[in-house]
């Protein structure tokens, strides 16, 4: 096999082996400020399975299930989703609290 095919095979390789370590809920880690109120910035990491929301009022444990991040709060769970354009949204209660982009 000439050794551009073997390259082109081996590249493909590593890449299906990467998407497929892609765990789902990372699309959650990272900064992201809320669109209204640039004050209003929420950090999410994660540390294997778990997840953290972090933002002015404290530190948060997080669970991801069926595309929802569930921010664990103490008092009840608040959501976030990610929408179709990218954007994050944070939900309270049922309602929308927010819409947050991500930096």
């Amino acid at each position: 096999m000439p050794k551009k095919a073997v390259l082109f095979v081996a590249v493909l390789i590593l890449m299906s082996i990467s998407i497929m370590g892609c765990a789902k809920g990372n699309e959650f880690v990272g900064k992201w400020v809320n669109d209204k109120d640039k004050n209003d910035v929420a950090t999410i990491t994660s540390n294997g399975d778990s997840y953290y929301w972090e933002d002015k009022d404290g530190k948060f444990p997080s669970t991801y299930k069926d595309g929802f991040l569930a921010i664990h709060t103490g008092i009840g769970d608040v959501y976030a989703s990610i929408n179709n354009t990218g954007k994050m949204e944070h939900t309270v209660m049922g309602k929308k609290a927010g819409t947050y982009s991500k930096k």
